[in-house]
């Protein structure tokens, strides 16, 4: 009987035993499993590398707060180095004494201190801004001394027109399809950089006529500038000639050229704005 009793509790000590074993390993490995898990959980996040905005103007390199440059206009610069300077509207200040609806809107007035009767030119301004415009010319020119020639410059000959809403003085050459007139000076122009001559411009108008709007850098006063065509199938050649009339002024002016061309085949020229010889 002891025999039996002692080969049970054997038995059930072992089964014990066996349970105490497979407690402890299962507390451990779900121990390990969580102490994984929490690691696992405690490796820092890869951090995918933001892409870099990119910056295509003054205003948006503002917006990032880059350094503004204390310059006219002013200029933006990235930590890269790029710069990106504002962009300023100009605005066409004598667009107001310009404006017509109708060439009896347009009158002719001195374009500067000296005027048509003394070596200068003219230029065409609505009526109403005359008064005004003669009054500042007063003021500004007081101590101007001007030379005692008549001046030969074509504005002074030229037929006041208002031509596509502004008062321009227009003149007539030798052919007889050509309109050519000189504008003011334009001062959005840097006067004293090359090139000298520049096509701005070219459109066909509603009516068939070319237009085409370009520059010429010479003097301010005392050259006078005329201007024709030559058509030589596809090239179209626009010439201008620059005639000293009298004595010139030291400064230099981009002098505005317009060449208003009709009854020309409408087709896609290769046009060229050279000096006549």
């Amino acid at each position: 009987m002891f025999k039996f009793l002692n080969k049970g509790i054997s038995t059930l000590l072992a089964i014990g035993i066996i349970l105490i074993l497979v407690i402890l390993v299962g507390g451990y490995t779900v121990w390990q499993y969580s102490e994984i898990k929490k690691e696992e959980s405690e490796v820092p996040e890869i951090q995918t590398p933001e892409r870099e905005e990119v910056i295509n103007n003054f205003e948006e390199c503002i917006a990032k707060g880059y350094p503004i440059l204390e310059s006219y206009p002013r200029q933006c610069k990235t930590p890269e180095g790029e710069t990106f300077i504002e962009e300023i509207e100009v605005k066409d200040e004598i667009a107001d004494w310009k404006i017509c609806s109708a060439d009896t809107d347009c009158v002719k007035v001195d374009a500067d201190c000296c005027g048509c009767n003394a070596g200068g030119k003219a230029v065409a301004v609505n009526k109403n801004y005359k008064e005004e415009w003669e009054k500042e010319l007063l003021e500004k020119c007081k101590d101007i001394v001007c030379p005692a020639v008549m001046s030969e410059d074509p504005s002074c000959f030229g037929a006041v027109k208002c031509v596509n809403n502004v008062c321009q003085i227009e003149s007539k050459n030798k052919n007889s399809n050509l309109e050519f007139s000189i504008g003011q000076c334009n001062s959005n122009i840097d006067p004293y950089s090359p090139p000298i001559e520049k096509i701005l411009s070219q459109e066909w108008l509603d009516d068939g006529t070319l237009l085409v709007e370009a520059y010429l850098k010479t003097y301010c006063a005392g050259a006078k500038i005329s201007g024709d065509y030559e058509l030589k199938d596809i090239n179209l050649i626009l010439k201008y000639k620059v005639t000293i009339s009298g004595p010139v002024t030291t400064c230099v002016c981009p002098h505005g050229l317009t060449y208003k061309i009709s009854n020309l085949e409408k087709k896609d020229y290769q046009i060229s704005l050279i000096k006549e010889e």
